[in-house]
């Protein structure tokens, strides 16, 4: 008797097509089958990576609401978790704190300008002189007023021969980050307050650097080669005024970044060590991380 496997085969080659090869057909499924398999894989790598996208963007949100909660921009939320006290300002190696011709103090607080209707603000600007050829332009009143810069604060800029030096959007970053005048009056003494933008002054404000920390960047050259976030990171990690210059005078400044320079600073690796790296052609060739080790193996 035949098996009832082949009996079953004999009898779906009759139902079929006389040209109907079976085993070619069974490969054929065996083959959709594989690929059929690759799909869902492929549908699971791609479900599996929204997921994950999905869950950096939550974390995200949730990073965002904390920091917006507490009033914080990223700077602070480092600053109060990783910085510590304010820094004291040294210009030579064991220098003496500079006497600073800004004391940085509480801004002073103004009202605000809700009480007034846009035209109400406008009139008052005009009757102030503050409006019109060489002053303000309405434009410039109506987003100083949509900002809520109150009026006193553009009287003190007036007073102070600002006003014409700085568009709507200087002046609003000035008041919202309570830069005082007078801090802005040590700048333009000292004849930076062209040379730098309105981010320049607020974040070296917010930082606490001095004037006379400017001064002395200038005085070796090296203040128009370096950004804000340079500057008030040397002076937040106290980086000396000898070491900036003697990086200056071995070419180091504009090829190094300020986390290269601030680790090799306060890991005492010597200017001499970074040039005999770069007299080997290894300094190009290394992470900072890689040259404070090196550094402190050679040392000890």
């Amino acid at each position: 008797m035949a098996k009832q496997g082949t009996s079953d085969k004999q009898s779906l080659r009759n139902d079929l097509d006389p040209d109907f090869d079976l085993d070619e057909y069974i490969d054929d499924q065996a083959y959709f089958g594989q690929n059929n398999s690759k799909v869902t894989d492929r549908e699971f790598k791609e479900e599996r990576s929204d997921l994950i996208k999905h869950s950096l963007l939550v974390v995200a949100v949730i990073s965002t609401i904390f920091l917006w909660s507490f009033d914080w921009s990223p700077r602070n939320a480092y600053n109060y978790f990783f910085a510590g006290e304010s820094p004291v300002f040294v210009f030579e190696e064991g220098g003496q704190a500079s006497t600073q011709d800004f004391e940085f103090s509480e801004a002073p607080e103004f009202n605000s300008q809700q009480s007034l209707s846009a035209t109400d603000y406008l009139v008052e600007l005009r009757d102030k002189g503050l409006l019109g050829e060489g002053k303000l332009s309405t434009f410039d009143a109506r987003e100083l007023y949509g900002s809520d810069v109150p009026i006193s604060y553009l009287v003190l800029l007036n007073e102070a021969n600002f006003l014409d030096n700085f568009s709507f959007v200087d002046i609003t970053e000035f008041y919202e980050n309570r830069v005082p005048i007078e801090y802005l009056e040590s700048l333009n003494r000292a004849g930076y307050l062209d040379q730098l933008s309105f981010v320049d002054i607020t974040e070296f404000y917010e930082n606490n650097v001095p004037i006379q920390y400017l001064n002395r960047l200038n005085d070796i050259g090296i203040l128009s080669k370096l950004s804000f976030v340079d500057i008030t990171e040397f002076y937040s990690s106290q980086v000396s005024i000898d070491y900036l210059r003697a990086l200056e005078n071995n070419g180091f400044i504009e090829t190094l970044s300020f986390v290269d320079i601030t680790e090799f600073y306060e890991n005492g690796v010597t200017i001499k060590f970074l040039n005999d790296l770069k007299s080997k052609g290894l300094i190009d060739e290394l992470s900072f991380v890689d040259i404070v080790d090196l550094y402190k193996a050679e040392a000890n």
